[in-house]
């Protein structure tokens, strides 16, 4: 069975993938660039995935006696 945590490990890899699909495909096909895709790429992506990494580190707990 798939845990939770490996579960939102692929869907933040399956999103930067995503991103970076939608990137090559905005300078190699269409030849255009949009300011807020861009905006979104370099702000929010980048953020999301330092937080996502955070989140899902493991947490050690040590008992002060």
């Amino acid at each position: 069975m798939i845990s939770c945590l490996s579960l939102l490990r692929w869907a933040a890899l399956s999103a930067a993938g995503f991103a970076a699909y939608l990137i090559a495909l905005q300078a190699f096909v269409i030849d255009a660039w949009c300011i807020w895709c861009l905006v979104n790429d370099v702000v929010i992506v980048p953020a999301l995935a330092v937080l996502s990494v955070w989140r899902l580190k493991p947490v050690t707990v040590t008992e002060e006696r």
